[in-house]
């Protein structure tokens, strides 16, 4: 069905130094995020640039709703398996 991070296993916790498909996901949209913040920035003081600020402007609101909506759903599996450790952030 899914993986998480640590997943509790019946009996066991199995521990794996890679993370699962979600915090990669995660991470991916931060890197985006960053890059379209970075874009915002070097753009704002460019009139020529107006349209070029607007999408990255919508693409910063856009990722950051969506890795909320990722971390949400991280901290619901999280539960879900009866997972001990706290979700950071």
């Amino acid at each position: 069905m899914g993986e998480t991070c640590g997943m509790k296993l019946v009996y066991d916790t199995k521990n794996i130094a890679e993370n699962c498909q979600l915090c990669e996901k995660i991470e991916r949209k931060k890197r985006r995020l960053e890059k379209a913040y970075s874009d915002y920035k070097r753009w704002e003081s460019d009139p020529a640039r107006k349209a070029s600020r607007e999408k990255a402007y919508d693409d910063i609101v856009a990722l950051k709703a969506e890795i909320e909506r990722l971390t949400n759903e991280r901290q619901v599996r999280y539960i879900s398996v009866g997972n001990p450790r706290r979700v950071a952030a």
